[in-house]
């Protein structure tokens, strides 16, 4: 091995084989389980290579496997010069490699050792050729250590500053199952996550890998994955715990396609509303935008932060009931998409208001988000992309702080511009009454509503925990210790009945129904709104001891009320002075976009038209700021 890459051991023990941590140029890697896969003739000396699948009746040519090279150093932060001194390439199906002439002269022209690996059937007698083996098994692409007479997979070592995971993830070959892995960090109270070669490897021919091959996701702590228990990031929860015997059908189809979860994320306690300074039990992930202090929002927040913290993720899986997934989304300044309800199955994920639940997906890349959501959603979505036919910006969710309503203005109105049509500023609560349906009996839609909110959701998030409550009283004969909001909505939940709970619903139905038919009559019409006003919001502010009550007639019930997808953009940023860096800091500013029902992927491109048109970006960085200093 060469003298750069220096294999040393840590202390880190699992169960099946010790995984080796070592580093390449100050760069640290880990080596997880190995496998023995019939003859690979490269004797016993320690040794980093990549594996080349290859497809026999396809091999690779020069000029193919040039640019393969090309790629892989300049777009994986996993591959080193040293992985790519030795190339394997083994067979993706049965049948003897050929090499060409002109791939060979390349390799040994430019000192880079290969041996091909051909796949059988069952074990034969070794080549006598020092470049030939065989394999029993496929080996999928990457960087290896053959170490001891086995080839380890290789994952890059990141450390989460951000405190965003809640477990790394140990990937298991047998039966699909998950472990978690603890790598240490040089950093107090922080832990490392590693991570698969993020390019994935053609096998030569022409083919090409899924859209979410090797992509790197991060998928929030109420999931099941198979072999792993579910925290909510509540102690008393994850006491009760068993460890799951399936992955969730929502993350498995991920998995399918070429997904790699690399680690669960933190979320507010229960699913519920936590503020940094109202934690119980785990602390809330840290938000790296504007002053690194402010709050990372929830319930969702360990999946948005991580997005907006770290450049080696690429998508972080949420959930939205109401406002789970777009007030992170805001507060850590990424784009996110609240799927349209039921398209996605409910098994698997744990429930918060079954009514609104929904998956979520958020990223840094709005224009990578439309294959990931085509892939994760099938044809549950409309696959069509459908122009809007009309914009309608409520006035009743009016922005108040003048730099940030600047902003929306300009992006609201870019993409009226760009579709030839003008933006309806009606206020709903004048619209009912104006036309109001009979149910109301004359009610103003306020009064009609009141406590909807609060009969249906309370009731429902108390009662999903009914068995957790039951199991945890028969085995210590007290309650579970929760955060004081979690505690606060038991509390009231206990006073509603379900008579109560079934006329809430009714009344949201009603609201639905008027919504639909008096609102958006029109075939495509979006709905952009504010998530919240952008103004500083600390770790260390003092929670609000009368929390306000959020109603049904609040910006972010409407997309759960109708059961639409609202799709979360960065659109700005505005300056305040920070309390903590004493230096003017930027605070994103994002617009939410809803449309009906199944139309997720209409939303994402009209999104891309619109910041095309309004010539802002469709990406935005990891770290302190969303996009470029003077954007």
């Amino acid at each position: 091995m060469a003298n750069n890459a220096q294999l040393f051991r840590r202390g880190v023990v699992f169960r099946d084989n010790e995984p080796v941590r070592f580093k390449v140029d100050h760069v640290e890697y880990i080596a997880l389980s190995g496998v023995e896969c019939g003859h690979i003739p490269l004797g016993r000396e320690d040794r980093l290579l990549t594996v080349v699948p290859t497809e026999p009746s396809k091999p690779w040519s020069e000029s193919a496997i040039r640019d393969w090279l090309h790629n892989l150093e300049q777009r994986d932060d996993v591959s080193h010069t040293e992985f790519r001194a030795c190339l394997l390439f083994c067979g993706s199906s049965i049948g003897s490699i050929n090499l060409g002439l002109g791939l060979t002269s390349f390799l040994r022209n430019n000192r880079i050792d290969f041996i091909v690996i051909d796949l059988v059937a069952r074990p034969s007698f070794p080549s006598r050729s020092p470049r030939r083996g065989f394999s029993t098994i496929s080996i999928p692409g990457g960087p290896y250590v053959w170490k001891e007479g086995r080839l380890h997979l290789v994952y890059k070592i990141y450390e989460d500053k951000h405190g965003a995971f809640l477990q790394g993830l140990q990937p298991s070959t047998q039966k699909k199952r998950y472990r978690p892995l603890y790598i240490g960090s040089d950093v107090p109270l922080t832990f490392s996550i590693a991570v698969p070669t993020r390019y994935p490897t053609p096998t030569g021919g022409g083919s090409s890998a899924s859209a979410l091959a090797n992509k790197r996701i991060l998928v929030k702590d109420i999931f099941k994955m198979d072999g792993l228990k579910i925290s909510a990031c509540n102690k008393a929860y994850l006491g009760l715990a068993r460890e799951a015997r399936y992955t969730a059908p929502t993350i498995q189809c991920l998995i399918d396609a070429g997904a790699v979860i690399v680690g669960k994320a933190r979320l507010s306690s229960m699913i519920s509303r936590e503020e940094p300074n109202e934690l119980l039990d785990f602390q809330p992930p840290m938000n790296p935008r504007a002053d690194g202090r402010q709050s990372p929002a929830g319930s969702s927040s360990g999946s948005a932060a991580g997005i907006a913290a770290y450049d080696w993720l690429d998508f972080a899986i949420g959930s939205d009931s109401t406002g789970s997934t777009r007030r992170p989304a805001m507060a850590n300044g990424v784009y996110s998409l609240r799927i349209t309800t039921h398209v996605l199955p409910p098994e698997g994920m744990m429930p918060c208001f079954g009514l609104f639940d929904t998956p979520s997906v958020l990223t840094r890349d709005l224009e990578s988000l439309s294959e990931f959501v085509r892939l994760w959603c099938g044809r549950e979505l409309d696959q069509e992309h459908r122009r809007p036919t009309s914009i309608f910006v409520p006035q009743d969710f009016a922005i108040e702080i003048r730099p940030q309503a600047e902003v929306f203005t300009h992006f609201t109105r870019a993409l009226a511009a760009y579709h030839n049509l003008e933006i309806r500023t009606d206020s709903l609560v004048e619209l009912w009454a104006a036309s109001p349906p009979p149910e109301s009996c004359g009610e103003g839609l306020r009064d009609f509503l009141k406590g909807a909110a609060r009969d249906s959701f309370f009731y429902d998030f108390y009662h999903t925990t009914d068995k957790f409550r039951n199991e945890y009283w028969r085995k210590y004969r007290c309650q579970p210790a929760v955060n004081q909001i979690t505690g606060w909505r038991w509390d009231e939940a206990e006073k509603i009945s379900i008579k109560q709970r079934d006329d809430a619903v009714r009344r949201l139905d009603v609201y639905k129904d008027w919504l639909r038919e008096q609102v958006l009559t029109d075939t495509n019409p979006l709905v952009i709104l504010p998530v919240a006003d952008a103004e500083p919001k600390y770790r260390d502010d003092h929670p609000k001891t009368n929390r306000p009550m959020q109603e049904a007639w609040d910006q972010l019930w409407l997309a759960p009320i109708l059961g639409a997808p609202e799709l979360t953009v960065p659109i700005g940023q505005v300056p305040y002075h920070s309390r903590i860096s004493k230096t003017k800091e930027y605070l994103p500013v994002v617009a939410s976009i809803l449309g009906k029902p199944r139309t997720d992927l209409s939303l994402i491109g009209t999104a891309v038209e619109g910041l095309r048109y309004a010539s802002l970006p469709t990406h935005v960085l990891a770290g302190k700021q969303i996009w470029e200093p003077g954007r």
